[in-house]
């Protein structure tokens, strides 16, 4: 019994070397690693600056059909507050039969300054 204990421990003190030389190899290796390589072609992104009114673009280019579009508003100028999520109810309207080639949501959004608690999903 004392055997394989002993045996554990040896097993647990190698471990833990292991992993503290791991963590050493790693912290000396970092500086390099993050360094700007000019090699790789790429520069590393500006820090952004705390207060300014930089607009972040997320728009992705989505290709539409040709055709005339059928649309739906969900809300307009809706204000939202707290933690509740807010559920809408929506159809596509009479006109609209499917099936449809596509559905494209569009969807703009404005938030006040100051500290952002809230979030948006779809």
């Amino acid at each position: 019994m004392n055997r394989r204990i002993a045996d554990a421990s040896r097993r647990g003190v190698a471990s833990a070397l292991s992993a503290v030389a791991c963590g050493c190899i790693a912290m000396l290796g970092a500086p390099a690693a993050l360094a700007h390589s000019p090699s790789s072609g790429f520069a590393e992104p500006p820090i952004p600056a705390i207060g300014t009114r930089t607009v972040a673009d997320a728009e992705l280019l989505v290709t539409r059909p040709r055709t005339t579009p059928c649309t739906v508003s969900l809300f307009d100028d809706q204000e939202f507050a707290g933690f509740t999520p807010v559920a809408l109810s929506y159809a596509p309207p009479p006109g609209c039969p499917g099936p449809w080639a596509k559905v494209v949501l569009q969807a703009d959004y404005r938030v006040t300054a100051g500290r952002q608690f809230d979030r948006t999903a779809v």
